[in-house]
């Protein structure tokens, strides 16, 4: 345990050690990693002293995961070189209703305990933050610690990035998953695996047990053939989903026979 933790108190939900192995377990799921994980481990290994990693996209685009697969990352190399760098290694999650100054006190008590690394998400939660995002690059990541944030506000990440941030932000956008990418990450092929992907926006959805959701055979089930099982509401949202991908609503979805639309 980093030292001094016993008595700090944080306003967001801190996690470190077992609490964040336990996180990392979650993201499993995931058959591989995102392109993002590439681009991220580059900054990291060189970190620019007074930059930071910022994750914007849609919800369900695997901001989250990745920001717990870099935590996986660091405990790997740990294993292998003994560098202990997954100990000082944290994983915030803001909280609504915070503040930005929460967010100063918080980062604050980081630094005292020792840690060097943080995965800040929900970050653009607390109130402020499109004026003073910039103290996280200018004061923590000047002197050395490696902070990524990860938020479902893309506005307020780009403009932050325009009014304080500046240059002072490494942007990594997550909302678009090429098929390929999507199949590779979900482990889902096929005809009818095209229409999981065009039902679902090219989003990975998963259920309350971090899986997707799927009919009672399985992505390969004989009852499912590939397709999820699907609340009326998520239905509601298909045809979105596929208009957003450029899909042809004229079949049924779940058809092996959808295209795309032509024209």
């Amino acid at each position: 345990m980093p030292a001094n933790m016993e008595n700090k108190h944080f306003h967001a939900e801190v996690s470190f050690g077992q609490s964040l192995e336990g996180l990392i377990k979650s993201s499993a799921n995931y058959k591989e990693a995102r392109s993002q994980l590439d681009d991220m481990k580059r900054f990291w290994k060189e970190p620019p002293r007074d930059k930071v990693c910022v994750l914007y996209g849609l919800r369900r685009t695997g901001k989250t995961t990745l920001l717990l697969q870099m935590a996986e990352e660091l405990r790997h190399k740990d294993a292998k070189d003994g560098s202990n760098e997954f100990a000082r290694t944290a994983y915030v999650l803001c909280k609504p209703r915070m503040t930005l100054e929460d967010v100063r006190e918080d980062f604050k008590a980081l630094k005292q305990c020792g840690f060097k690394t943080v995965l800040f998400d929900e970050a653009t939660l607390p109130r402020g933050f499109i004026q003073d995002a910039a103290f996280l690059a200018v004061i923590y990541a000047r002197i050395g610690m490696r902070i990524s944030m990860a938020g479902t506000d893309s506005l307020k990440f780009l403009t932050a990035s325009k009014q304080s941030l500046y240059d002072r932000c490494e942007m990594l956008h997550t909302s678009h998953i090429p098929y390929r990418e999507w199949s590779r990450i979900t482990g889902l092929h096929g005809p009818d695996s095209v229409d999981v992907y065009a039902d679902y926006g090219g989003t990975v959805l998963y259920g309350g047990a971090g899986r997707m959701e799927f009919g009672p055979g399985g992505p390969e089930g004989k009852e499912s053939h590939g397709t999820p099982r699907r609340s009326s509401r998520q239905k509601h949202r298909t045809h979105i989903g596929r208009a957003r991908l450029g899909f042809s609503s004229d079949r049924p979805a779940g058809s092996p026979k959808s295209r795309r639309s032509e024209g």
